[in-house]
Parts: structure tokens; sequence; C-alpha cells
């Protein structure tokens, strides 16, 4: 009886892992009786099948393993040594401005004390302004009182 499925090297492949339904798995047995060459094909099949099932593959060389390790630890050793100076940095960074506030905030106090500014309104100050204004114009000799002497030295500020 001649089947009608065609075995190959898939087919024959698919039949070793278990993957075929049962008619196509009937047509390759038929198949592996009548041909030498498909029954060849198997073995090989098998033998590649058997070969990689105890194929294990080879772990990194010990040397590199360890080469790999250490290079980690130095670069996380790095990492932190870094974080370490960035934190003293800003630390320091922080210091600096803080003395820098307090020296300003020293200078301008001891301007301060050393000009006793004194806040005053505007109306004191109008009143100071009026009284120098008076003295001046009191130091005038009666010889000297006209009204536009008298006017010049109050608006220029000179007294002679």
């Amino acid at each position: 009886m001649k089947n009608k499925i065609r075995v190959d090297h898939k087919m024959l492949s698919a039949y070793l892992d278990g993957e075929l339904t049962e008619a196509e798995k009937k047509a390759v047995e038929e198949h592996l009786v009548l041909s030498a060459k498909a029954r060849a094909l198997l073995s090989d099949l098998e033998g590649i099948r058997e070969a990689f099932a105890q194929w294990k593959p080879k772990g990194p060389n010990p040397f590199l393993a360890d080469r790999i390790s250490e290079r980690i630890a130095e670069e996380a050793a790095l990492g932190n040594r870094m974080r370490s100076f960035a934190r003293q940095f800003v630390q320091r960074f922080a210091l600096v401005a803080m003395l820098l506030v307090v020296a300003g905030a020293l200078i301008v106090l001891n301007h301060h004390l050393h000009n006793r500014v004194e806040l005053i309104t505007l109306e004191a100050y109008l009143e100071g302004a009026l009284d120098r204004d008076l003295r001046e114009v009191s130091t005038v000799t009666e010889a000297d009182l006209s009204k536009d002497l008298v006017l010049d030295l109050v608006l220029s500020g000179n007294v002679r």
C-alpha cells in the first residue's frame, strides 16, 4: 500500500519528537519498513538527538568569571567613592555659602553700628531743614536784610 504523505527530514524529526497525528505516524512507520534510506536518516537523527541530550555547554572560564567579579566590585567601590566625594562637596559648598552669608551680615551690621544711622520720618526731616534755614537767615546782619538777599540765601543755602 502506497502512503499519500511525503516522508522527508522534517517529517522524520517530527516523528522522533512525537508531534505527528496517528495517521501521519502510521504512514511514517510504513515508509520506514519500505525505505532503507529513510531508516538511515532516522538513525542519524536519533544519534544527533542523543548527542544534544548529552551535551552540556561549558561555563565561562573560571579566570574570566573571577575577573568579571573583580571588575564589578571595583566599579561598585568607585561609585561609592564618587557618591561620597559628591556628598562631601555639597556639604563643603553649603558651609562656605553659609559663612559668606554670615560674613556679609556682620559687615552690614558693623557699617550700621559705625555710622549710627538713625531712621527719621519725613516730618522730622522737614523740621530739621526748616531749623537750618532759620539759623542761616538769623546769621544775616541787619544791613544785609533785603528780601532778595534773604530769599537767595534760603534757596541757595549759601550764608556769608
